[in-house]
């Protein structure tokens, strides 16, 4: 199976995705549910070829701690220095998607950190009155 280049926009109810493969042609485009299952079903579809670039939101690392073990790599992407998408004068999720696939493909994507901090650690370091 040829490698392909996954663009994920997380958003509170929703995720939109948009798959393309080497050449750029879009293999599919569509949207899950932010659920275990929507999540799970999603999943069930990606494969150890599939490279994933995801723009993060407040909540978007229980969805990376889903996606690494099953695909090839995975890469966050803050969209704020992700010029094409911060200047777009067309802001739209399916847009940003398709550019974040093709970014990642042509290798211009500039991968950030994910913090991981587990909620047991961060009750040990700041006490137990976490509020959120």
């Amino acid at each position: 199976m040829n490698e392909s280049y996954l663009g994920i926009d997380v958003h509170k109810r929703k995720c939109v995705f948009v798959e393309i493969d080497g050449t750029g042609k879009v293999l599919r485009r569509n949207r899950f549910e932010n659920s275990k299952e929507g999540v799970i079903g999603f999943l069930g579809s990606v494969g150890p070829n599939v490279h994933v670039v995801v723009e993060p939101t407040l909540n978007y690392l229980w969805l990376c701690d889903y996606l690494e073990p099953v695909v090839g790599s995975l890469h966050p992407a803050n969209p704020l220095r992700v010029r094409v998408i911060a200047e777009a004068k067309c802001k739209t999720d399916r847009q940003d998607v398709w550019v974040l696939a093709e970014l990642l493909r042509t290798n211009f994507c500039r991968s950030h950190i994910m913090c991981r901090v587990r909620f047991e650690d961060y009750g040990k370091r700041f006490g137990n009155g976490i509020i959120w």
